[in-house]
């Protein structure tokens, strides 16, 4: 049993832990906010910095003015897209700029426009002429409080590319065998722009001396600034099932000098939709 003496002690220990869990527990004070001046942001301009088949690049040039006394660095170029008057996208664009104390500093943003998102792309471009766009947004501005958004807009135009255009480059027989009667039928594809356009895929319909003879998808190639690609349809007519009419039909044509050949469909490249439709007299390849 412990003495009188020992018991006494305890309340004193237990006071002196309780004050203990107390002060580690006490929450520590809030830092004292830091007052941030609003800056002042002016659009200069937007110039086209580079374009391709997928899009354009737009440099918007800003002019900032910090009154604070520390700077601010650029976070973010929020923007809504208006393309002659109807919404086509938004989107962010990043920055590493910043802005000095307590001065007025140029920022340029680059912002990519993509052609795929507007609405009726096709005959927009079809149509061969630039087209009006409007931007509304903001600049988001690194602060000690967080990033302040500060409204802007601008307007401009964006010019188009050409679209590419397909034609029947040949019919090459690749063989005749118990079940079935295989040829390629080739297609070229040529870029009149000064930029390199993308694979893209092709939904097509063939018919050979008025008897189809293919459908599906087919992958198209990319095609090099002001180049040109070459790629195949694989055809198939099944000599069982398909008809004597439509056998002898397709192997006549292909006996012949020039194949007639008929394709339907829509080609899509980079989100730009196209629709082609070509009918003529091809050359069967000779090996």
């Amino acid at each position: 049993m412990r003495s009188p003496r020992a018991l006494a002690g305890v309340p004193a220990l237990l006071a002196l832990a309780l004050l203990s869990a107390c002060a580690g527990g006490r929450p520590r004070p809030k830092p004292a906010n830091v007052p941030v001046l609003t800056p002042t942001v002016t659009v200069r301009g937007a110039t086209l910095a580079s374009a391709g088949f997928e899009g354009v690049t737009v440099d918007v040039a800003l002019e900032v003015e910090n009154p604070n006394p520390f700077a601010l660095p650029v976070a973010r170029l929020t923007h809504a897209v208006e393309v002659e008057g109807a919404p086509a996208f938004s989107g962010s664009a990043r920055s590493d700029a910043a802005v000095a104390a307590q001065g007025t500093s140029p920022v340029t943003v680059p912002v990519f426009l993509p052609y795929g998102r507007i609405p009726d792309i096709g005959r927009r471009i079809g149509e061969g002429r630039p087209i009006a766009y409007r931007a509304t947004g903001a600049v988001g501005l690194q602060t000690p409080a967080g990033v302040l958004d500060l409204p802007v807009g601008w307007e401009g135009t964006l010019p188009l590319p050409r679209l590419p255009a397909f034609s029947f480059e040949g019919v090459d027989v690749v063989g005749l065998g118990a079940l079935a009667l295989t040829f390629d039928v080739l297609l070229r594809v040529q870029n009149p722009n000064a930029f390199p356009i993308p694979p893209g895929a092709l939904g097509h319909h063939l018919a050979v001396a008025g008897a189809p003879v293919a459908a599906g998808d087919q992958r198209t190639p990319g095609v090099p600034a002001g180049g040109s690609a070459t790629f195949a349809i694989p055809a198939r007519v099944n000599l069982v099932g398909a008809g004597t009419g439509v056998v002898k039909g397709v192997w006549t044509a292909l006996q012949g000098a020039e194949v007639p050949v008929a394709l339907e469909g829509h080609a899509a490249i980079a989100g730009i939709p196209m629709e082609v439709r070509m009918e003529a007299r091809i050359a069967r390849l000779k090996k």
